[in-house]
């Protein structure tokens, strides 16, 4: 080789070692790149993920909402199951809200009241909804409320609450009553009362009617009961006093029942007086009376 080739190559040899030692090598420059990326990666990843409520409660209650009908005067036990859905110990606290405090005839109960939950546990509330005789029929809301904390007193995020909704139907069982009375028996014959009326309950039931009568110099009761009638369907009953008494005053009380809740009334006075001898007696001394004068006159 001609020397002038052999300085040119040493020439570049030597610039090409030069620049080895001032530039870092590429595998290492993988590396820094892949730490810092790695750096810059993971503060973003972490305050993606939501943050863990310590202690946070939740419960559930099943069924959400209860829909009876029941007959005025009656009264039904439902219940509701609740379960403890946290990681920690609840106390649970249940109570009829302002919805379900007596008002429209109706009054909601609940037994327990207060029960301690374990985490996952359950348990059953039974809740009594009551009707007064003289509810109105329609419909009536309410609710019962239930609270959850944490039985410890222990630190929590979140607290619970869920509301058991009721919607009651009241009905009265037995529509379109009508009742019938004499005002006046003659002593010694029969007292005779009809009752009638329909069944308004959303099953299959008998009629039952009662007649009762007290008061002075009398006193009795009388009861019948009609076949079983489908929903809707209407009968009449007839309840015969056969050996009323011959003098006395009373009040009679007449009621139609339909197998469920408070029966229907009607009262009326009653008075027993033999009024067709008391016409005779009349009669008979009028006739005394004329005779009387009539012969006196022809004297």
């Amino acid at each position: 080789m001609p020397p002038l080739q052999r300085s040119g190559l040493l020439i570049a040899s030597l610039a090409a070692f030069i620049v080895s030692l001032t530039l870092p090598a590429p595998r290492a420059l993988a590396r820094a790149g892949g730490a810092a990326s790695m750096a810059a990666v993971s503060p973003a990843a972490a305050s993606a993920s939501p943050p863990q409520a310590k202690n946070s409660i939740g419960v559930t209650v099943t069924p959400a909402k209860i829909s009876p009908t029941i007959a005025a005067g009656d009264q039904t036990a439902e219940s509701v199951t609740i379960t403890n859905r946290s990681g920690v110990a609840v106390t649970v606290a249940v109570q009829p809200g302002a919805g379900g405090k007596p008002g429209g005839g109706v009054s909601i109960a609940v037994q327990p009241s207060r029960l301690n939950l374990r985490p996952g546990q359950s348990a059953t509330v039974a809740i009594r909804i009551t009707t007064g005789a003289q509810a109105p029929p329609g419909s009536v809301r309410g609710l019962v409320a239930i609270q959850a904390q944490p039985s410890g007193g222990g630190e929590i995020s979140v607290g619970s609450g869920v509301d058991v909704i009721l919607d009651v139907n009241v009905i009265q069982p037995v529509v379109g009553p009508g009742f019938s009375a004499p005002l006046v028996v003659d002593g010694g014959e029969p007292a005779v009362f009809s009752l009638r009326g329909s069944n308004n309950n959303r099953f299959p039931a008998r009629l039952d009617g009662s007649v009762s009568v007290g008061g002075l110099l009398s006193g009795t009761g009388l009861s019948g009961q009609s076949p079983e009638l489908a929903s809707g369907q209407s009968a009449a009953l007839r309840e015969v006093w056969s050996d009323p008494p011959t003098f006395g005053i009373g009040r009679v009380t007449m009621q139609l029942s339909a197998g469920a809740g408070s029966p229907v009334r009607s009262t009326a006075l009653i008075i027993f007086f033999p009024w067709k001898l008391g016409l005779m007696l009349i009669g008979l001394a009028f006739t005394t009376t004329a005779g009387f004068f009539l012969g006196k006159g022809f004297r």
